[in-house]
């Protein structure tokens, strides 16, 4: 199985969240401060996919990570976790 995010920064000051593996990450949830700005709920996503959002953190906090969580397998409940600072 293999999922591997890459995040990059974009132009209007948003993050594209990647999964530039070849498998599909099921259940995505994607967490910290952050928003989601696509459109829904991203569900699963596959290799080559890609959500974006933006960093929400408020001035002084400290946690300026992006938390992503994922099931390898549909219907499966565990979980995998990734984290990545945003600078």
């Amino acid at each position: 199985m293999e999922v591997r995010w890459v995040v990059a920064t974009r132009d209007d000051n948003g993050y594209l969240l990647t999964n530039a593996g070849r498998d599909t990450a099921y259940q995505l949830d994607v967490s910290g401060p952050v928003v989601l700005t696509t459109h829904g709920t991203p569900g699963n996503i596959s290799g080559g996919e890609s959500v974006v959002f933006r960093n929400v953190a408020g001035f002084g906090e400290k946690d300026y990570f992006v938390t992503v969580s994922w099931s390898p397998a549909e219907n499966s409940s565990e979980r995998r976790t990734w984290r990545y600072p945003l600078a």
